[in-house]
């Protein structure tokens, strides 16, 4: 037999498989496979090929039918060789498109809307990140006396997120050292992370014994006390999408899946490394880096403001997911946040 028929063959009959599973969320038969598509071959043969994909990895018998389903490796195989992303339908579009024209002004906003909508369309659930203070790019920043020992920073980035904290002062800071200080980070410093001003100012401490050694040092003791050390936070939607899919049959796994969902530091986490990832990455259960979470799948990319990455988009789902179309929505919500997010931050 020509090998590369045959391996055709099993290429079809594999993608056959997947689909229908997808489509189902029932074991699949060799007859099933008959019945469905027409490879003019028999239930024999399709029986044949489908023991030996299970024979290599890529299918798995369930206890309870003689039905296969996809393994991870059979998933990962139809993600990189037989799915092609799969478009939104016009309405689909129109109603993304509609939801944004509305006022886009308040940052959060535009975040609980960006994982409402990936939940809406994808059927599983939507996560967007704001990172940790560390990761944010400086657009603005004032100091401000409240009181002879007490001053508050704001700190405004450069995709418009504002926040503010108190701190207190040396016995010696006057006003108008904070002034020269705020001064000093806007116009050196806008465009940078909080990280690398933070590295900058003590590069600047050991190379400069200058008058402006103490603006330097002050500076950095303001950054250090006021600027506080977080993961980030992350915006939720769907998690009832995902009850819906999951074998809940069992109370443990039940309790499993739900104290999962529930520890947000958890995706925290996960999301803060997709931040640096390029393009759509899929990661389908064992493969993801956390045991816990490997039940699921999980498509993320970074969003960017000003061509600079300035945090994360995923979809969450069971592996038994609509691939083609969450691969093709993180792609075109992550472009559609990063227009929303540079220019707001003009």
């Amino acid at each position: 037999m020509n090998v590369t028929y045959y391996d055709t063959r099993r290429k079809n009959i594999l993608s056959a498989i997947i689909n229908l599973y997808l489509e189902t969320g029932q074991p699949v038969s060799s007859r099933g496979i008959c019945r469905r598509f027409r490879f003019g071959l028999s239930p024999a043969t399709i029986r044949n090929v489908m023991a030996d994909l299970e024979d290599t990895g890529y299918l798995t018998h369930t206890h309870i039918s003689a039905g296969r389903v996809p393994t991870d490796i059979g998933y990962r195989y139809y993600v990189d060789y037989i799915m092609h992303p799969q478009r939104m339908s016009d309405e689909e579009e129109r109603a993304i498109e509609e939801e944004y024209l509305m006022d886009t002004s308040e940052i959060e906003e535009v975040f609980r809307k960006t994982s409402r909508v990936l939940s809406a369309v994808t059927d599983c659930a939507g996560l967007i990140l704001i990172p940790g203070f560390e990761r944010w790019v400086l657009g603005r920043v004032e100091i401000i006396s409240v009181s002879p020992r007490r001053a508050m920073l704001i700190l405004v980035t450069d995709s418009g997120i504002v926040k503010s904290s108190f701190f207190n002062l040396d016995a010696d800071s006057s006003e108008r050292e904070l002034g020269m200080i705020a001064s000093f980070l806007n116009s050196e410093l806008k465009g940078m992370s909080i990280s690398e001003i933070k590295d900058f100012i003590e590069r600047k401490m050991l190379a400069e014994r200058s008058s402006l050694h103490f603006i330097f040092k002050k500076a950095l003791d303001i950054m250090e006390s006021a600027v506080p050390h977080d993961e980030g936070h992350v915006y939720l939607d769907g998690i009832p999408n995902i009850l819906d899919k999951m074998d809940l049959g069992e109370v443990e796994q039940m309790r499993r899946i739900l104290k999962i969902i529930d520890d947000k530091s958890k995706f925290i986490k996960i999301m803060n490394r997709a931040i640096e990832w390029e393009g759509v990455k899929v990661h389908i259960g064992a493969e993801n880096e956390d045991e816990e979470i490997n039940i699921f799948s999980l498509i993320s990319s970074s969003y960017r403001v000003k061509g600079r990455p300035a945090g994360s988009i995923a979809v969450l789902g069971p592996k038994r997911l609509n691939y083609a179309k969450a691969v093709y929505m993180v792609k075109y919500m992550s472009d559609k946040l990063s227009d929303i997010m540079t220019g707001l931050s003009r």
